[in-house]
């Protein structure tokens, strides 16, 4: 019996550097999770980072004015309750992520004042000031009160008449209570109790779904202003809408919030004329502006004092664990 045929073959030194690196790898992995989960100090809310990983767990993203500057832990935050912390404000970022239509995805974050612009912390401080609620002020946009009329298989309803302003509508007279707000960009309603001092935010809700808007070069003429016409199809139903451009409408009033509607509110476009049709193209329903009052309106009408109590923040207070 030959003797060396019982010798371990000796491993080759590439295999044996290969090895070496891959325990080292793990081994670095290892020390590298420890550290950053149990010794790395992390920030708090508006404190200093690099990257997401110094950030405390309660504050997950690190928010940066270019991507090689210093950063901001942040975490999420409601724009209409302006829930961070004192030097902080609460500002709608706009994120990678993209919706049904392609549009990205807007959420608030938590940002420390001395990383807003100039022109963010005026636009901010106007809009907003004493107001738990953006009051918006664009070049543009319009202002005044549209009231609308219903039909519906032959049947005509009610006229109702609504206040715009820009991106918001509230309903009138403005006798009206409880007051009602829609922040058409956000799809938030604000029931406003205002002989109370006080008030209730709440989400708009809208199904799924998908929506082809087309827009044409014809026009018309309603309540005397020219509107262009588009076609919003979705499922096996078409609407013929006459729109002119620099507001919004959604009816508060309504449990969810039909996507026509909330296709015509993304791209800042009031109705005038809305003409609704089946698959086989006979008319359905039709909703039709009988009136057209373009004015400035006061900023008192949308605004919600600060003085006012959030019911919501009462709610959730009530709810935890030792009040």
């Amino acid at each position: 019996m030959d003797p060396e045929a019982d010798e371990t073959p000796k491993l080759p030194t590439a295999t044996k550097v290969r090895r070496a690196i891959i325990v080292l790898a793990v081994l670095a992995t290892v020390v590298f999770w420890i550290y950053t989960r149990f010794i790395m100090q992390k920030s708090q809310l508006g404190g200093p980072c690099k990257w997401a990983i110094q950030c405390a767990p309660d504050v997950p993203r690190c928010m940066k004015e270019t991507a090689e500057g210093q950063g901001a832990c942040s975490r999420p935050c409601d724009i209409n309750e302006g829930d961070c912390d004192v030097g902080i404000r609460c500002v709608e970022v706009e994120l990678e992520e993209r919706d049904d239509r392609g549009m990205p995805l807007k959420r608030g974050y938590c940002v420390p004042e001395s990383m807003l612009p100039a022109s963010k912390k005026a636009a901010v401080a106007s809009s907003r000031g004493d107001s738990w609620i953006d009051v918006p002020e664009v070049a543009r946009q319009l202002e005044g009160e549209i009231t609308y009329q219903h039909e519906r298989h032959g049947v005509v309803g009610d006229k109702q008449t609504w206040g715009v302003k820009g991106s918001l509508v509230r309903t009138l007279p403005e006798t009206r209570t409880p007051r009602l707000v829609v922040d058409t960009s956000a799809l938030r309603l604000f029931t406003i109790d205002d002989a109370h001092q006080s008030f209730f935010a709440s989400a708009l809700s809208s199904r799924g779904g998908n929506v082809n808007t087309t827009k044409s070069d014809k026009k018309d003429t309603v309540v005397d202003r020219e509107c262009e016409i588009w076609r919003v199809e979705e499922d096996r139903v078409t609407r013929e809408v006459c729109v002119i451009l620099g507001a919004a409408w959604v009816d508060p009033t309504a449990q969810r919030v039909p996507l026509w509607q909330r296709e015509l509110a993304v791209r800042s476009a009031l109705p005038l004329r809305v003409i609704e049709q089946d698959a086989t193209g006979h008319e359905v329903s039709r909703i039709v502006a009988t009136r057209l009052f373009l004015k400035p309106m006061e900023r008192a009408l949308f605004a919600i004092p600060k003085s006012y109590r959030n019911q919501a923040l009462n709610q959730k207070d009530a709810g935890s664990p030792g009040k």
